[in-house]
């Protein structure tokens, strides 16, 4: 999601709410399925500084989605 203050934009990991209900395996092997199509399709770029930073925010979103299945407030 974009969270906005002032005039910065910057990209903040939430929670996916259809994956809850899942177990933690199944939500893992989702998003691994979304960081390997991610990978994949942006390979050939020369800019995968960006991409890196981008998946670094799904991992943190798996943290989150996973720890509301435990129902902890934390993705630690």
């Amino acid at each position: 999601m974009k969270a906005k203050k002032g005039n910065n934009v910057k990209f903040v990991a939430r929670r996916m709410d259809k994956l809850i209900s899942r177990s933690p395996s199944a939500t893992i092997k989702y998003y691994n399925s979304v960081f390997r199509g991610l990978i994949n399709y942006y390979g050939g770029s020369e800019r995968l500084s960006d991409l890196y930073g981008f998946l670094a925010t799904l991992k943190r979103s798996a943290a989150l989605t996973i720890s509301h299945f435990y129902k902890k407030k934390s993705a630690k």
